[in-house]
C-alpha cells in the first residue's frame, strides 16, 4: 500500500503557520493596547496643562471669577 505524501506537506506545516498567525495577531492586539493607553494618557496631560493655564490667567488678573468658572465648568465638559 502506497501513501500519497503530497497532503502530508500542508499537513505538517500547519503547528508552524498557526504559531505565526498566533504571534501576528498578538503583536496586533499589543500595538492596539499601546496606542489606547497612549491617547488616553495624553488627553489627560493636555487637560492637566488647559487647567494651569486657566489657573495663571486669574492668578494673573487677566479674568473675572465668574469667567474662571463658567471656562472651568466647559472644558470639564
Amino acid at each position: 500500500m502506497m501513501w500519497n505524501c503530497s497532503n502530508w506537506g500542508s499537513f505538517m506545516n500547519w503547528p508552524m503557520m498557526s504559531g505565526w498567525l498566533f504571534l501576528t495577531l498578538l503583536i496586533i492586539f499589543a500595538l492596539m493596547l499601546v496606542f489606547f493607553f497612549k491617547q488616553k494618557t495624553n488627553k489627560k496631560l493636555n487637560q492637566s496643562s488647559v487647567f494651569k493655564i486657566l489657573d495663571e490667567s486669574y492668578a494673573k488678573g487677566e479674568i473675572t471669577y465668574q469667567e474662571y468658572q463658567i471656562r472651568k465648568n466647559n472644558l470639564k465638559k
